[in-house]
Parts: structure tokens; sequence; C-alpha cells
């Protein structure tokens, strides 16, 4: 209780990502911070009304909210980290906050801007790029035209403006508006970086019907070896196996999700630091084979393992997948698997039940008979303590 920071959260790698903070801090760092909970009407006025000058503001917003004007209405030169999210009240993956108010540019000394927690951000208006001392920015929206609803937009040469920026956490949003594999190329040069200490979570949303040019445009996004946490979105590829991915010898958490198109995995299994995968929403996916474990076609494994420390995996809504091939030396490590909604899916293959498997979860798959695989645990003399089975 003495402790200044209280009740801490750790990301998957240990690092603290959030605190509770002891009253006596909050009352020395009274006139430092502001967390304002956007959810009524008279939330301007009290704003309006407070003499202190913020550094760091969180703005807890309602759907529907937007951020207070007396932030920016006149040049704001003391606030230096600026969090827009959803509040605690919120529940519903509705549009919490759709823009960002075209004054933002009169936040001069703004260091960090984080948005991506607003759900549906339509676009980054214009003024972003003025931001000239700005470090962090966490969300980019690239859009096929440079203006929206009548306001003007930021483009991607916009970013050349902002020579501070260092992003550790980004998520690009409408990758599928790049018009072809060479702006996407240049656009990677200016998002992704090429210093270790810059980028290390990346997240592309494809959120477009142009899907023709989705994988010459995944291709040229290409990261630097450095990232560790990859998630890709609603990429409409037919295949989702970029030639840089085998390349990512950092990677320790990836997710593949509401890739509607694709028909096969990407060998993931050479993946050497991959700690964690996602699976869902691959409904073309019928067969998880040894191009998946990235085996040779005879199943034989050479010197190396796949999936060497893949500790937590993950299918979701893969509603076509009928077949699991497994092979040998395959995810030596894995503690947790969780299968949902795989209807088709009939067996699990024989290699699971030689993994070190701790935890097991099968949610809605009613083709995977729970008795069949309790048998199988008992032919390997494998005890697996957290077994779930729902239907």
């Amino acid at each position: 209780m003495r402790s200044f920071f209280q009740d801490f959260v750790k990301d998957y790698e240990g690092n603290v990502i959030r605190c509770k903070m002891h009253d006596f801090v909050l009352f020395l760092m009274q006139n430092e911070y502001c967390t304002l909970d956007v959810n009524d009407a008279d939330h301007k006025e009290r704003m309006g009304h407070e003499k202190k000058k913020f550094r760091h503001a969180a703005l807890l917003l309602e759907r529907g909210a937007n951020i207070p004007s007396s932030l920016y209405k006149s040049k704001n030169k003391s606030l230096r980290t600026l969090v827009a999210t959803s509040s605690y009240s919120t529940t519903s993956s509705c549009p919490i906050l759709e823009e960002l108010p075209e004054g933002i540019q009169r936040l001069v000394n703004l260091r960090h801007l984080y948005c991506n927690r607003c759900v549906k951000l339509l676009y980054l208006p214009k003024g972003v790029s003025e931001l000239t001392c700005l470090r962090t920015l966490d969300m980019f929206v690239v859009l096929e035209n440079d203006s929206i609803r009548n306001k003007e937009a930021m483009k991607l040469e916009d970013l050349d403006l902002l020579k501070h920026l260092q992003c550790q956490y980004l998520h690009i949003a409408g990758c599928g508006n790049l018009l072809n594999g060479g702006q996407a190329k240049r656009s990677a040069a200016q998002l992704l970086g090429e210093e270790e200490y810059n980028l290390v979570h990346l997240k592309l949303t494809f959120n477009s019907a142009n899907d023709k040019a989705h994988g010459e445009i995944l291709e040229a996004l290409q990261p630097h070896p450095y990232l560790k946490a990859l998630k890709i979105i609603s990429y409409q590829g037919s295949t989702i196996n970029p030639k840089w991915m085998l390349t990512l010898v950092n990677l320790k958490r990836l997710k593949l999700d509401c890739c509607y198109n694709c028909k096969t995995l990407p060998p993931l299994g050479k993946l050497p630091s991959l700690e964690s995968l996602y699976v869902g929403d691959l409904q073309k996916v019928e067969t998880v084979g040894l191009e998946f474990l990235g085996v040779e076609e005879d199943g034989a494994m050479k010197c190396e393992s796949s999936f060497p420390k893949l500790k937590l995996l993950q299918f979701a809504r893969l509603h076509e997948w009928t077949e699991w091939k497994g092979g040998v030396c395959v995810m030596p490590s894995l503690h947790s698997l969780e299968i949902s909604w795989c209807e088709s899916l009939k067996l699990l293959p024989n290699f699971l039940w030689r993994t070190p498997l701790q935890n097991l979860t099968i949610s809605y798959c009613k083709n995977i008979n729970e008795e069949h695989c309790r048998r199988k645990l008992n032919l390997f003399n494998h005890n697996i303590p957290n077994i779930k089975f729902m239907q």
C-alpha cells in the first residue's frame, strides 16, 4: 500500500503495460494529467472552467462523443500526450470516434498521440502533419482520396514532415486503398522504418473491396526483421505468404483474421521465435497440413522442429476445415490449444498427444468427439490437466 504504483498488468513479454497509481501520487500529479469520461452534456463546460494546464490527457469516450474543443480551441503549448479510447462503460465492436478535430494542429508541443483504440477512425486530419514534435502516432489511415466529408485528410507523403516519429506500435488501416505495390513500398519506407528501436508491433487492415492488388500490396509492405508482433486483418488475396514472412526471425505473436479468400496457410512452422498464433475466419481453408508446419513433402524433419517455441495456438471459424495433418518434432513447447466453430473438423493429429499440452479447449466443433480424444490421451499416456468441450 506504500508503493506509488500498484496492480501491475504485464504483456506477454513481461513488460508493464498498465498499473494503478496511489491516491497520494494522484494528488501530487493533479496538475500534470487529466482523465475525462466524455459521456454527458456538461463535459465541455467543466473542462472550459478548468484553469490548470495539463501535460497528459486521457479521454474515455462514449459512442458518438467528440474530443472536447477546450483542449484545442486555442494554441495549447502544455499538452504532451493525448490518449483517446473507449469508455469503460462502452461494450459494443461499434464506432467510438470517427474523426479527430481539424484544430488538432493547435496542440503545438504534442509528443504522443494515441488513437488506435477509437475503434473506427475514418481518417487523420491534415493538421496532424503540422505536429512536428510528434514522436508517437499509433494509427495511420490510408484513403482512396485526399479528402473525406469535404475535409482535407493527411496523406502518406505528409509523414515526411514528422521528423521525430518513432512508433513502437502502428496500425495501418485501409491498406487495400494503396493503388499498387509501388505505392505500398513507398508507404513501407515511410511508416515501417528500418531501425530496431522503432516498430515492434504492426497491424495491417485491408478493409477494401479491391482485392486484386492485395497480394502485391502485402508483399510491398515489408516490415523490418526486428518485428515482434504482427496482425493481418481482412486481407482478401488467395494466398497469404509474402516472401518476407519467414524473415521475421524475432516474431513472437501472429494473428491472421478475416482473410476470407485464403485457401492455404503459410509455412509458419519455420518461424523460430513464434510463441502465439491466432488463425480466424479463413473460411476457404480445407486442410492444415505439412506446408503449414514447414515440413518436407515426405513428412520428415531434418534437424530442427516445427514451431519450436509455440505455446498458444488458436483456430476459430474455419468452417470448411476438414483435415489436420501432422508430422514429427512438431510444437515441442505447446501449452494451450483452442479450437472453436470449426464444424467440419473431425480428428486432431496424433502429434498433439506428444506435446506438453496443458490446456485444451474445443468449442462448437460438433464432429470432434470428446471420448475419442480421451482415448487418444490414454493411448499415448498423456495427461492434460485442463480439458474443456463445449457444444
